[in-house]
């Protein structure tokens, strides 16, 4: 994989991460989880056959879609944000996540043989998805950090094994975290109303 190409896609990672922590709004972070799949995807095309690196890209595109497809039906609102104090801290902590991650991913590529650009997103997608985790309440965004995280995982363990059952399984997963987070969601906008 050429350096410019790595970069590019690095850049996406952290930007759809950023994005992901920043944003209350449903249509940013769907798009958010959808670049994150695309620069699995691209990523992953560099050593499997672009028919299973496609499977991640397609499981991880519905399952983003599924997730938010009851709020298709809402109507139009401004783009949401959290208030200025808490994404200042958000956005401040994310870039605390990157910069541990690029200061720990040499040692960490002394344990595993994974080429360097793949642990970079792989670390950086595991690690602003356990922030999520940890800094939200919600339903949807304790949802999109564990898309988050299992994208990360995904990333550093198809360099590992390229199985066609291995995609098969994380693709399923994928799914399944999709279809029971938007089942989720539903009870609880039921709940609400």
């Amino acid at each position: 994989m050429s350096g410019f190409l790595a970069l590019i896609l690095i850049l996406f990672t952290v930007a759809a991460g950023m994005l992901l922590i920043a944003s209350e709004d449903w249509r940013l972070n769907m798009t958010a989880l959808l670049i994150i799949y695309t620069v699995l995807f691209f990523l992953v095309m560099q050593i499997w056959p672009t028919g299973l690196a496609a499977i991640k890209l397609i499981s991880g595109w519905v399952a983003a879609i599924v997730l938010f497809v009851p709020r298709f039906s809402q109507r139009e609102q401004p783009l949401q944000f959290f208030p200025q104090p808490v994404l200042l801290f958000r956005i401040l902590s994310a870039v605390l996540v990157i910069v541990v991650v690029q200061a720990i991913y040499p040692a960490v590529s002394l344990w595993l043989p994974v080429p360097h650009p793949y642990l970079q997103v792989g670390l950086m997608l595991i690690g602003l998805g356990l922030l999520q985790l940890g800094i939200s309440q919600r339903l949807s965004s304790v949802l999109q950090g564990l898309l988050s995280i299992l994208a990360g995982f995904e990333t550093v363990y198809s360099t590992l094994e390229g199985s066609a059952l291995l995609a098969a399984i994380l693709a399923g997963i994928t799914l399944a975290m999709g279809l029971v987070g938007s089942f989720y969601l539903d009870i609880q906008r039921e709940d609400q109303e």
